[in-house]
């Protein structure tokens, strides 16, 4: 049982000997110097980093500022989702951002995770650009219109009876026959 031992620690340091020697026969110490050279011109690159797009803060705010709780009729008037219209796209590696048009006012270059007027740009696609308002994300067509107007106008006509093409279900079986 000792003479395994004893050849197990001999076969390590026979592999450390054999290892460094091929090392040196390799030019282990130009190639050392060519990683150094490497590391160097590694270093020597500026990556900049990427402001991230909200501040702790504004994510903050942002979730503090959707109501929690909905009228049953609809989003009311101070709470109506804004026409949003995307009229161009930019994409490039160093800018992401897309022209809208917010609410009829004239057009204005969103970068992604800006926010303006309560609209964040929330990405941009090849065809659109997703946003975020009040009400939540949605994604809008190029050259295509909201669905924030959609939104405002069924809640005010929501506010005498039920929306336009509203069907109402049958009366059940077991009720009795209404005659005039």
């Amino acid at each position: 049982m000792d003479t395994r031992l004893i050849a197990i620690g001999a076969a390590g340091l026979a592999g450390l000997v054999v290892g460094g020697a091929l090392w040196a026969l390799s030019g282990g110490q130009a190639q050392g110097e060519a990683l150094e050279a490497l590391d160097t011109r590694l270093a020597n690159i500026s990556v900049r980093a990427r402001a991230r797009p909200d501040r702790p803060s504004d994510a903050l705010a942002q979730s503090l500022a959707i109501p929690l709780f909905t009228t049953p009729t609809g989003p009311t008037d101070s709470q109506a989702d804004v026409a949003v219209q995307v009229f161009g796209l930019a994409r490039s590696p160093v800018r992401t951002a897309a022209l809208l048009g917010v609410g009829g006012a004239p057009a204005e270059w969103f970068s992604v995770g800006e926010t303006r007027n309560g609209v964040t740009l929330r990405s941009v696609s090849g065809s659109g650009a997703t946003i975020a308002t009040l009400m939540g994300e949605r994604e809008i067509l190029l050259g295509g219109p909201s669905q924030g107007a959609a939104v405002a106008s069924v809640g005010s006509a929501a506010g005498g009876g039920p929306p336009p093409g509203f069907k109402s279900p049958p009366p059940p079986a077991s009720a009795p026959q209404m005659s005039q």
